[in-house]
């Protein structure tokens, strides 16, 4: 999982996608969990959805922020999450 988690950070730096990136563990079940900040907007969950798909990760998560588990290993990619505006997001008002 760790090797894994090492290519999911050099991908996200390559598409230059700000966010936290933590291998977590809940129960003895290892995932990846992508931070990438409130209301982030669709083209960076599509960068990192398409992330997955391209590394095979099936047990990943892609959300603003996450709570619980323990991070085993932490990494900041581009600077961290961010707070974008909520004209950015999908969620429209």
């Amino acid at each position: 999982m760790e090797k894994k988690f090492d290519k999911l950070v050099a991908a996200l730096e390559k598409k230059k996608v700000p966010c936290k990136v933590s291998l977590n563990e809940v129960n003895g079940k290892q995932r990846f969990i992508v931070e990438c900040g409130w209301d982030f907007p669709d083209r960076i969950a599509d960068k990192v959805l398409g992330t997955f798909r391209t590394l095979d990760i099936s047990d990943g998560c892609c959300c603003a922020e996450h709570g619980g588990g323990v991070n085993v290993k932490v990494e900041y990619v581009c600077g961290g999450k961010k707070r974008y505006g909520r004209t950015c997001s999908y969620i429209r008002r």
